[in-house]
């Protein structure tokens, strides 16, 4: 009888197989682990845009050309080996079932959803789920924004993340995934033989850096800033909020502990203000590429002192408890002008109705 790993090593190249040869309706059933959640049997439809992947290319040349950016990337660490456009695919979901449908999870990263771990590159490739991205914007970050923002920032936030969302989002998945290549906090190909942390550690720190090189790399892309700061801020930010207002999801998740460090670098680089005359708030369009300004210095000085540390885990842990509050248990919350902030549109789901476009 063939192994579970046998089983799910075939599936996992039968999909990389169907992906390589251009086919736009991939079926999986299977059982899945995504990222946000257990492992749990799913069935799902999907269609792979490969006109999204086409016109993202065309304007990723338009804009200063892939080989441009990437040399950025290679600028910052010499030591990436691996320069190509990652294997990381558009796909909608047109029909699921399982947790696929609970609209936690915006991508499927393999082998690792299938519960996997091979070592071969060919294995490893992602499909990013444009339609929950839809969703997530559309059901979450656009209410928060109405519910919180004058017009001017709401009119900004509509300019940069709603006239061509799809394609920004693709794009910073694709950049997403490179800038897991490079610097301390890398994971892919391997992470940094000199950086031993924490998984929870190793989490915050990847995809908080990946996100800043996003940024930080692609300046001639504006719109990515905006698409990041507002995903994390109210997608990733208020995630639990329904169930915990004063914790969230601070204490047990990555992206939500990085919306609230973001929240407060923003505000302290002036960003982000409050009208208390009419108790709206501003997002600066402007000054939002400085607040990774700013977390790109941090990223960078704690990097270097972690080399020149016994215990890495515990001085990394104390940098992490020193940027977003505490209360008297050691457990993270919001900060006090988020807190207010959020409960202006606590009414706003912090989950999202996956659409579906075929009937199963």
């Amino acid at each position: 009888m063939e192994s579970t790993n046998t089983v799910a090593l075939d599936y996992l190249r039968s999909i990389r197989t169907r992906l390589d040869r251009g086919d736009r309706r991939i079926h999986i059933d299977y059982p899945l682990q995504f990222t946000k959640g257990k492992g749990q049997p799913t069935q799902c439809e999907l269609f792979v845009d490969r006109a999204l992947r086409e016109r993202v290319t065309t304007l990723t040349e338009q804009r200063g050309g892939f080989a441009n950016f990437i040399a950025r990337y290679q600028d910052f660490d010499p030591r990436m080996v691996d320069s190509r456009w990652p294997a990381h695919f558009p796909v909608h979901v047109l029909s699921a079932k399982g947790q696929i449908v609970d609209g936690r999870n915006i991508f499927m990263f393999f082998p690792e959803v299938l519960g996997l771990s091979t070592g071969q590159e060919k294995d490893y490739f992602g499909l990013e789920l444009i339609d929950i991205w839809d969703a997530v914007f559309d059901q979450v970050v656009t209410p928060s924004v109405q519910r919180l923002f004058d017009t001017q920032t709401q009119f900004d936030y509509f300019e940069a993340c709603c006239t061509q969302r799809r394609e920004f989002i693709y794009l910073a998945s694709i950049f997403h995934e490179i800038g897991h290549r490079v610097g301390p906090w890398k994971v892919s190909p391997t992470k940094d033989e000199n950086i031993h942390l924490s998984k929870m550690q190793v989490d915050i720190m990847g995809e908080l850096s990946t996100d800043t090189y996003v940024v930080k790399f692609l300046a001639e892309f504006p719109e990515l800033a905006s698409i990041v700061l507002y995903q994390r801020l109210f997608w990733f930010g208020r995630m639990h909020y329904d169930q915990n207002s004063l914790h969230g999801a601070l204490n047990t998740d990555n992206d939500a502990w990085i919306g609230a460090y973001l929240w407060q670098v923003a505000e302290q680089v002036g960003c982000l203000k409050h009208d208390s005359a009419t108790g709206l708030w501003h997002i600066d369009r402007d000054r939002i590429a400085s607040v990774f300004d700013v977390v790109f210095d941090a990223l960078q000085a704690i990097g270097a002192r972690l080399l020149n540390e016994t215990n890495q885990v515990n001085v990394l842990q104390r940098w992490i408890g020193e940027r977003v509050p505490q209360d008297e248990d050691g457990l993270f919350v919001y900060p006090d002008s988020m807190a207010q902030a959020l409960r202006r549109c606590a009414d706003v789901p912090t989950r999202v109705r996956v659409h579906q476009p075929i009937k199963a």
